[in-house]
């Protein structure tokens, strides 16, 4: 490394020292000063708004988010609505030390954070999880089901640092735990239209049915078509995309003491080829790829779930069941150009089961609180890739590949809370995992391998006063071994990786100022990341999946809502991270000791600002900022310069009409009309780079009707 960088990131942990230290001083002090008002009066806010209480599920029990001592992003399904959230780009970007890196498909994406990336996409796991009622969406890594469920959720709660204890396996960067609607004894409906740029058109909503005093049932349903904003005019076409899906639920109490839920869901989402461009015609602001092979492609995946709540008079027994599925066909032109140069077909089907069985106590206000659990789950997944083209010197090149993999996993876990005294609070937790895995080649050959781990977790936590609580976490994450394959010539070949381990150590204040006018939320990290299953691209087809020695990253997280003048509502987020391989210097690429992890951005930042004026006696006219960050990245972990990713700022405006009822938005997106990428891969010879391009200036128009 250079001198310039090693300054560069000695500058930047003073900072960040300072910045954190200041900011928990601040925020004691303040504090303390709120306490003494309240003695003497302290400011005039009886007729300001104030905060409402907003209630998580974090830690697999119901609590208030200013109570918890972990990070964590949270965003309510009226906040998911105004900001117009339609897959997870929008939330990753409002989301503190979150990033992503799309592949130019809607079928996966490479997710981060605070700097442990998913770039492994062997089918043992990922390493941030996405979970839909505490069922998981993408146990293999990478799969964009989770953008399946945005039509009926009730929040969105991201996670940040291992939940090795409550989650388990795979989620050493965090979890993103997504939280449906659910039926209950009311009837209510919603539903959303819109059209925007690009020829896209959208409609959502959900409608709940209450059947009798013990039985509801809540249907909802989504549809959205676009031309996209990438032509094709080599077929005369453009890159375009859809999505339909629909989930019903259904929520019985057939005796006082237990609760059934019960869920079905299917999604299908289209798109065409891969959604890249050429640098070069990126550099001209031309978004076109003319391309001679753009199928149809297809994620069609469903879930169902069955979850059983019995409550006893001192713990609740909850049994979870779920079966999820889904098959991909695909193709793409990984080239960029009318030459075949290069040309993949992947058939992926996957098949997986869970079961979790938890006893929790069910006071809030006992002394111990505790969890004790049991989980078993099964994955099945088959694939086929076909390789095709070849330089134009030498075409007709054509390779197969086919695997079918397996993963078995079983593990207990258990948590608990003490409080002692008034003011602190002792937590303890593990879970024991064990993973089997089984990996099938096209030759025949079985590869059996197996794993396992202790994920412990231990807390402390101090509450200040009734609005100031400090915290200190350490937790250990854990994401199994398993199989990858490549080519040598004809000769596909399999080899095996470990598990890869981290430890993170969090301190953190979460306080409540002024009788409810701010909340804010401050964290210091420190991760320390061992056998890394990290990839490397031997050539522009094979990967091979490697353990890397040990990484670090450490930052700090910032979040802050705020009524600052009447009707203003401010949202701040800020990350800061900073992330080095500590031990890497047996590789393909050689020693990479010294590097930034890739999908790691040292800032990311976004403030909302909600600015509401009573118009009449029956609506409010609403004007709305959201400004976006993400400071440079790296692609790849030799980073390289080719697929460094330069950082970007977005801003969207929205204003309209709200009576509550009704609501009608005018709205444009990236009003700057950015050029920014979010993946540049270098180009197969004679082809250039490509490039996934972020979409530019869009504008649309949505109404939404409540009753």
């Amino acid at each position: 490394m250079n001198t310039g960088t090693n300054t560069a990131k000695h500058c930047f942990a003073y900072s960040l020292r300072a910045l954190g230290l200041g900011s928990s001083f601040a925020i004691a002090t303040l504090s303390a000063a709120v306490s003494a008002q309240g003695e003497t009066g302290g400011l005039q806010v009886d007729d300001a708004p104030a905060l409402e209480e907003v209630l998580v599920t974090a830690r697999k029990r119901e609590e208030a988010l200013q109570d918890i001592p972990m990070s964590l992003s949270v965003f309510g399904d009226e906040e998911m609505l105004r900001s117009n959230f339609t897959s997870l780009e929008d939330y990753v970007v409002r989301t503190p030390n979150f990033s992503f890196q799309n592949n130019g498909n809607r079928s996966r994406s490479i997710l981060a954070l605070r700097g442990v990336s998913d770039s492994n996409v062997a089918a043992t796991g990922t390493v941030v999880g996405f979970y839909l009622d505490e069922v998981s969406l993408n146990p293999t890594g990478g799969l964009r089901q989770n953008d399946m469920a945005l039509v009926d959720l009730e929040r969105i709660e991201v996670l940040r640092g291992p939940q090795g204890t409550l989650f388990g396996r795979n989620t050493i960067g965090g979890a993103v735990n997504l939280v449906s609607r659910k039926p209950d004894k009311e009837f209510a409906a919603r539903v959303t239209a819109g059209a925007e740029r690009f020829d896209t058109y959208y409609l959502n909503g959900f409608v709940n049915l209450p059947i009798s005093e013990r039985v509801a049932v809540l249907a909802s349903g989504k549809w959205e078509e676009s031309d996209g904003f990438i032509d094709n005019p080599a077929l005369g076409d453009s890159f375009g995309n859809s999505a339909e899906g629909w989930r019903l639920s259904l929520r019985a109490n057939p005796v006082d003491d237990l609760l059934v839920d019960l869920a079905a869901m299917n999604n299908v989402t289209q798109f065409d080829g891969l959604q890249s461009i050429t640098e070069p015609d990126f550099d001209k602001g031309n978004y076109e790829s003319a391309v001679n092979y753009m199928p149809e492609n297809e994620v069609d995946s469903e879930l169902y779930t069955l979850r059983l709540e019995y409550a006893t008079s001192n713990f609740d027994i909850i049994s979870l069941s779920a079966w999820n599925a889904f098959e991909r066909p695909e193709g793409f032109d990984v080239d960029g150009t009318a030459q075949e140069i290069l040309i993949i077909d992947v058939f992926t089907r996957q098949d997986s089961f869970s079961q979790e069985l938890r006893l929790q106590s069910n006071d809030p206000d006992a002394r111990l609180v505790w969890t004790l659990g049991a989980f078993y789950g099964d994955i099945e997944d088959d694939s086929v890739q076909t390789l095709s083209g070849g330089p134009t010197d030498n075409p007709g090149f054509q390779s197969v590949s086919m695997n079918e993999a397996e993963v078995e996993n079983r593990a207990v876990f258990g948590e608990a809370d003490l409080l002692v005294g008034d003011k602190w609070t002792f937590t303890l937790g593990a879970r024991y995992s064990e993973d089997d895995y089984t990996l099938v080649n096209i030759a025949g050959e079985q590869f059996d391998g197996s794993s396992d781990a202790i994920t412990p977790k231990l807390g402390l936590r101090y509450q200040w006063n009734d609005d100031t609580l400090v915290y200190f976490t350490a937790a250990r994450g854990y994401k199994p071994g398993g199989f990858d394959t490549f080519f040598e010539g004809d000769e596909e070949i399999s080899t095996e990786y470990d598990p890869e381990t981290a430890w993170s150590y969090e301190l953190g204040v979460n306080a409540t100022l002024w009788d409810g006018l701010l909340a804010a939320r401050a964290t210091l990290f420190y991760m320390d990341w061992e056998d890394i299953q990290s990839v490397f691209f031997l050539d522009p087809v094979n990967t091979l999946v490697q353990n890397a020695g040990a990484a670090e990253s450490y930052g700090a997280e910032f979040e802050i809502t705020a009524f600052p003048v009447e009707n203003l509502t401010l949202d701040l987020g800020l990350g800061l991270l900073s992330t080095e391989y500590t031990d890497f210097d047996n590789t393909p690429d050689g020693d990479l000791t010294g590097n930034e992890l890739p999908f790691a951005p040292e800032v990311s930042f976004s403030l909302v600002a909600d600015y509401r004026l009573p118009v009449g006696n029956e609506y409010d006219a609403f004007f709305r900022g959201e400004y976006n960050y993400r400071s440079d990245q790296e692609g790849r972990n030799n980073n390289n310069d080719i697929e460094r990713q330069p950082g970007y700022d977005l801003l969207n405006l929205r204003t309209g009409l709200d009576s509550g009822r009704y609501t009608l938005t005018l709205y444009a997106e990236n009003v700057l009309d950015e050029e920014y990428f979010t993946n540049r891969r270098p180009g197969i010879p004679p082809a250039p780079n490509t490039v996934v391009p972020g979409q530019p200036r869009s504008y649309g128009i949505s109404f939404t009707a409540r009753w």
